[in-house]
């Protein structure tokens, strides 16, 4: 894929990383957003990529250096692009971007000639003022919790905003959801001060490892609050090769992200209610898949086999309540994938106990024998053989 531009994030969840845009459209905010990123008021738009740069559609506030800029033009690379409280540096996608302070906001200048006039009156004034010493020193302002802002809404636990000289706030630390950012946002906007975001809540935590998660082609992973505000765990069948290593060092880079675990609890959850259907003597005829967050019971059965596996399924999801919870539907099995099998089954022989399949290369298969496409004979009986691989138990009828 070519990339056309490149941007690094300088505030938010994603601050310090960088991310490569080819030509077209890219969603940022809004209920199905290509980037899960926060925007101000909830607010969305789409990053439209051209040979031109990069344009939003439909326009949003933007500030270029500090400045108020027209929204519907081009956005300049090589300077601090501030769009709805999000703020990024563009460049070409071999450039070496730097990481630039993020300036405060101003309003747009007006050169009239009254204004002229009144800074030219306020220009002598400062001048009189230093010359007779009567002009104040500017307080020192340090940092303030967010109990000093006034507001009828209980302060977010674990955050503070810090005052530069000039009146700027920063608000830094943690918090558990960024609603309550958005409304002290709002609280200050009100009071006329602005605010330049540096915090970390949990859910845009959550919502960037994902980001990062799908880049990386872990469609099916999903992810929940660990133990503290900064920590995650990772839901997935995830192994440790090359891609969970890029994967992993992209993870590093979220500045919020102190701490990860992964679970596989897709095979062990698999692997109990495989147990528990074999135990139960319930598998004949069965096959059961995992997609998402369900595992799949199929089977065609009659209505008193299908009562008791309804009722071991039930039990089995109150038993030990999980993100995985079992579900059947009463079809027939899927036909098989012409690689599971080296050859078709012509025969079935042997005795109780002892079965076994011939196919039509001569090769006889009994229960636990391995097939070169990886599948293990899990079960076989005279009316059905269950192949087993992974999180996938395929029932294959015999009807020979």
């Amino acid at each position: 894929m070519a990339f056309l531009l490149k941007l690094k994030w300088l505030n938010g969840p994603l601050a310090g990383r960088e991310l490569s845009l080819p030509a077209g459209d890219t969603r940022l905010g809004g209920a199905d957003p290509d980037l899960a990123l926060p925007l101000e008021h909830g607010q969305a738009t789409v990053l439209t990529v051209t040979a031109a740069g990069l344009t939003l559609s439909p326009p949003l506030p933007v500030w270029v250096s500090g400045r108020p800029w027209d929204g519907s033009q081009p956005l300049p690379p090589g300077v601090v692009i501030d769009l709805a409280g999000l703020a990024f540096v563009l460049g070409a996608p071999d450039a070496t971007l730097p990481a630039l302070p993020v300036p405060p906001r101003r309003a747009a200048r007006r050169t009239g000639p009254r204004q002229r006039v009144l800074w030219l009156a306020a220009g002598i004034m400062v001048t009189l003022a230093g010359l007779l010493g009567f002009w104040p020193q500017p307080a020192t302002v340090g940092p303030a919790p967010l109990q000093a802002v006034d507001s009828p809404d209980p302060a977010p636990d674990g955050l503070q905003i810090e005052y530069d000289a000039q009146g700027v706030a920063t608000l830094r630390g943690a918090c558990a959801s960024s609603d309550s950012v958005e409304r002290l946002r709002r609280r200050l906007r009100e009071r006329g001060l602005p605010l330049r975001d540096e915090s970390a809540c949990a859910d845009r935590l959550l919502d960037s490892v994902r980001h990062v998660l799908t880049l990386n082609g872990y469609l099916d992973a999903e992810v929940s609050h660990g133990d503290s505000l900064d920590t995650v765990v990772i839901h997935g069948a995830i192994v440790a090769d090359d891609g969970w290593r890029r994967t992993v060092r992209q993870l590093e880079a979220i500045k919020a992200l102190r701490d990860w675990r992964v679970e596989n609890d897709r095979a062990s959850r698999f692997d109990q209610l495989l147990d528990l259907l074999a135990q139960q003597s319930m598998l004949e005829g069965l096959s059961i898949t995992l997609s998402g967050r369900t595992l799949w019971v199929s089977g065609q059965l009659a209505p008193a086999r299908e009562v008791a596996l309804l009722a071991a399924l039930s039990a089995f999801n109150r038993r030990e309540p999980a993100r995985l919870q079992a579900r059947f539907q009463n079809i027939p099995p899927g036909r098989p994938d012409i690689c599971m099998l080296p050859a078709a089954i012509v025969s079935l022989g042997g005795k109780a106990g002892s079965l076994y399949v011939e196919l039509a290369n001569g090769v006889r298969l009994r229960q636990g024998a391995t097939l070169p496409s990886g599948y293990t004979i899990y079960i076989l009986s005279p009316s059905a053989m269950a192949l087993l691989k992974g999180q996938r138990l395929m029932s294959l009828p015999l009807k020979l």
